[in-house]
């Protein structure tokens, strides 16, 4: 499995607070099966100053500090860009990074109200080539209506959908679950991810939502989520 959706690399954000910490969500992730990780700290201006060269600066200093301590797992650099009015001067600048360079943009929304001027920002970066993925749409209290007019539009521009793995066991209460679970029965989901950020509470442990989806929807579909898409935008390859 590969988890395109994690905040393992330390000293970034809300995720790990140490280097220990990190290792420990590595080591876990690799005995749940896990065989590539994509880094993706918050980019949040107002709170996290994670731009494109200081996650790269901080995952080169990771690399280093823990050579011969990690799994063997490959490690890639992204993030989880939050959606402000200046998201699209920012991208353009360079200063928030794709998963792997590639095309595919992880983001964020706000929980509290919807994100204002999204249409017409995902519209520019489709047009341009890109592929947004919002990361766990079912945890949007806006978008507990699957059939929300905007949600409906970005499908149909070809954005992607990441859903948590917690949210499908209930880690995140019974509307996030209701609506992880409704996205995928109707096949709206691309990708399955941890969002890990400790390695206790948030654990990067994708095994039990395998199994789940594996007795719901068949292997097939797990192959897809787990494998063959988080491949793709690591080899920015189009879905």
């Amino acid at each position: 499995m590969i988890d395109i959706h994690t905040h393992i690399l330390p000293y970034t954000d809300d995720g790990a607070n140490t280097t220990e910490d990190a290792l420990d969500m590595l080591h876990h992730a690799a005995s749940d099966g896990v065989t590539g990780i994509i880094l993706t700290p918050h980019t949040h201006f107002e709170d996290y100053l994670n731009t494109t060269q200081v996650i790269s600066r901080l995952v080169d200093n990771f690399m280093k500090e823990t050579e011969n301590m990690r799994p063997d797992i490959p490690l890639y650099i992204g993030s989880e860009a939050y959606f402000t009015s200046s998201f699209l001067e920012k991208f353009y600048r360079g200063e928030i990074p794709t998963l792997c360079g590639s095309r595919y943009v992880l983001t964020e929304f706000s929980f509290r109200r919807p994100p204002k001027d999204i249409l017409p920002v995902f519209e520019q970066l489709c047009e341009d080539g890109y592929v947004p993925i919002i990361a766990h749409p079912e945890r949007y209290p806006y978008w507990r209506d699957i059939f929300a007019p905007d949600l409906r539009y970005l499908l149909k521009l070809g954005v992607r959908l990441q859903i948590t793995a917690g949210s499908l066991l209930g880690h995140f209460g019974d509307g996030a679950q209701r609506i992880a679970r409704t996205l995928l029965d109707a096949g709206n989901v691309s990708f399955v991810a941890s969002d890990c950020h400790d390695p206790f509470d948030r654990s990067p442990r994708l095994s039990d939502a395998s199994e789940y989806i594996a007795t719901r929807y068949g292997t097939q579909s797990v192959q897809t989520l787990f494998y063959t898409h988080p491949q793709k935008v690591i080899d920015n390859e189009k879905l």
